[in-house]
């Protein structure tokens, strides 16, 4: 089984805080290098062992009265590989939006897809869900969201994808959201 987390696509060249003061690299520039080096032939894709994978996440969320802002998160991610078949188990966090606003809590990584017959040229290799809660301030939000992603390098050295069918609630209020991510294999 697979879970992924994905973000969102187009978002602009982003830089932010990680919320400990360090300013993350430009989301844009971390995608395209991860992206450059190439969809893992499903071959090529391991059929053992645990890979680990550091990166970040673009969520786009309306929170409150606010309107949809870009968030940007770190995610530790790893991906067990098992027979043709892909478990997914990490986390995202320190979510910052451009204006240095910071949410507490954190969205997981849970089950998973690996798609052996996947066309690389139009189709998602993995599939999975993510989802938890999010504070801001004092209000707390419940996500929930499937992600798509492709594995990436000879070596299966990134992963990156779509988060899509975002809902998002804090009490009565219902809204959706989406986003992406990129990350690279930690050595």
């Amino acid at each position: 089984m697979f879970v992924l987390l994905i973000g969102l696509a187009g978002c602009g060249g982003s830089s932010v805080s990680s919320g400990g003061g360090a300013v993350m690299v430009d989301f844009d520039t971390l995608q395209d290098a991860v992206s450059s080096t190439g969809i893992t032939p499903f071959a090529a894709i391991p059929d053992s062992g645990t890979h680990r994978y550091d990166g970040q996440m673009a969520l786009n969320l309306p929170l409150g009265t606010t309107p949809h802002a870009t968030y940007l998160g770190r995610f530790d991610l790893r991906l067990s590989f098992a027979d043709a078949s892909v478990a997914a188990a990490g986390t995202v966090k320190a979510f910052t939006a451009v204006n240095e606003n910071t949410l507490g809590g954190e969205l997981v990584f849970s089950g998973g897809t690996l798609v052996p017959n996947a066309d690389p040229n139009r189709d998602f290799v993995m599939f999975a869900d993510l989802g938890g809660k999010l504070t801001n301030g004092a209000t707390t939000y419940d996500l929930d969201a499937q992600v798509a992603a492709d594995i990436y390098g000879l070596t299966a050295d990134g992963v990156a994808g779509q988060v899509f069918s975002g809902v998002i609630r804090q009490g009565d209020d219902i809204d959706i959201f989406d986003g992406s991510f990129a990350g690279k294999k930690v050595p």
